[in-house]
């Protein structure tokens, strides 16, 4: 159904899987998440009809009964950067804020929105110069946006093939049903990648589409390349399964790539389209930005080093000294231990539950929450930059609602994404035969 569907779509499948192998913090509620992304679906869908269908009207209304909206701060790429800008300005407010004021997070709604409003008509009053120089820290923090994707994405697959195999060397323990359909899963990525790649060989390449011809052919070598190294016995700690999750997912930015091609030779879908293709298209495209920014600020591990701190406080006894020296731990298989674990988690629960009435402060939060929150803000800061981008075509000016995510800019960006996808895979692979003397887990 076009460029923007097809792309909008694979983007909120990539991160639908992202969020399905995620696990937040136990005392992290996802209630607490559902009114930012409220307020970016808002956000993107005015700015959306704010370029696209307000051209007259608010100039008319605005322009002429407070002399706020004018041709230049109203129209076109312009009114997209002012609600990008406003909506990274209220994030960005978070992570200042809920480092030193963890409470932050959940309380204190009406005077946010106060804020938010407030930022929107302070926008109108910006010279347009400014929002020159927010373009280019846009392009900055959307390009890391991506570039974080990536490395969530590869923890994911290497995640999902971790869970789904663990105690394979005891057969008694190992789960022969996920094994199977880790098999399955894994050919059947790698079968629908290469029929999707012969698909995009018939109607993207041939006669002068020689970029994409190059596109396509980096894709299959690229896939060739890691899948079989990560079969081999040369690399013990390869799996098929994150190799074919890898390709599946440089398939898809492969197609969102030649997608975004302008040129009409080589890209058969990217100016056909009805005018309700096109919002289905915009509105998936809401969808996927918010859902992007949220599930990627759930999954940390591909950016944390562990800490000393919090391992040797992971690994504290449960039981004092006293109860030790007194006998009360004395049983081998560890039954009064895990009998008073369960006393101090039910005694939890019970206050947990005597003190919901409770207004919240923030010695609720615990450092984890805490540390979950302000990387949720920041990464939620850097999709409100990314929706700038991809609605004015990474800065490109275009009044035409079907030209949105159309663009050379766009097209070499994606197609790098996926090289640097596949270039960091590959290092995962050949890191621990190269740097030997480090451990890599």
């Amino acid at each position: 159904m076009g460029s923007v569907i097809g792309s909008m779509a694979g983007s909120c499948a990539a991160t639908c899987m992202c969020a399905a192998c995620t696990k937040c913090c136990p005392n992290q509620s996802h209630t607490t998440r559902i009114p930012y992304a409220i307020v970016t679906l808002f956000s993107i869908l005015v700015g959306i009809i704010m370029k696209n269908l307000g051209q007259e009207t608010l100039v008319k209304v605005f322009h002429y009964s407070i002399k706020l909206c004018n041709s230049d701060t109203c129209l076109g790429n312009e009114v997209i950067y002012r609600v990008s800008f406003c909506l990274f300005c209220f994030y960005l407010m978070h992570v200042l804020v809920v480092r030193c004021v963890p409470v932050f997070h959940i309380v204190m709604w009406p005077l946010k929105l106060l804020i938010y409003v407030g930022l929107t008509v302070a926008t109108f009053f910006i010279h347009n110069d400014f929002f020159v120089g927010y373009a280019e820290v846009a392009r900055v923090l959307s390009i890391l946006f991506l570039v974080m994707q990536v490395f969530i994405f590869i923890d994911f697959a290497y995640t999902w093939n971790e869970k789904w195999t663990e105690g394979a060397e005891d057969a008694e323990t190992t789960s022969r049903g996920k094994l199977i359909a880790l098999v399955v899963i894994s050919l059947g990525a790698l079968v629908a990648s290469y029929v999707c790649l012969g698909l995009l060989f018939h109607y993207f390449a041939g006669g002068d589409c020689h970029t994409n011809n190059f596109v396509i052919s980096m894709t299959i070598i690229f896939s060739l390349l890691h899948t079989v190294l990560a079969i081999s016995s040369w690399c013990e700690h390869g799996a098929l399964l994150p190799s074919a999750l890898v390709t599946l997912y440089s398939t898809y930015l492969t197609y969102s790539s030649l997608s975004s091609d302008p040129d009409r030779e080589c890209n058969p879908f990217g100016y056909d389209k009805s005018g309700a293709q096109v919002w289905i298209g915009l509105v998936i495209l809401c969808c996927s930005i918010v859902w992007a920014g949220m599930s990627a600020s759930k999954n940390l591990s591909a950016f944390q080093m562990p800490d000393k701190d919090e391992e040797s406080a992971h690994r504290a006894p449960i039981l004092d000294r006293d109860d030790v020296e007194n006998g009360s731990a004395a049983n081998d298989d560890g039954y009064n231990a895990s009998s008073n674990a369960h006393t101090v988690v039910n005694d939890k629960d019970v206050n947990a539950q005597v003190d919901s009435s409770r207004v919240p402060s923030s010695s609720d939060f615990t450092p984890e929450e805490v540390k979950l929150n302000f990387w949720f803000h920041c990464m939620m800061a850097c999709a409100a930059t990314y929706m700038a981008m991809l609605l004015t075509n990474w800065g490109e000016p275009s009044t035409d609602t079907a030209e949105i995510d159309l663009s050379e800019t766009s097209m070499w960006v994606k197609i790098v994404s996926c090289w640097l996808t596949n270039v960091l895979y590959l290092w995962t692979l050949i890191a621990p035969k190269i740097c030997g003397s480090r451990t890599f887990e």
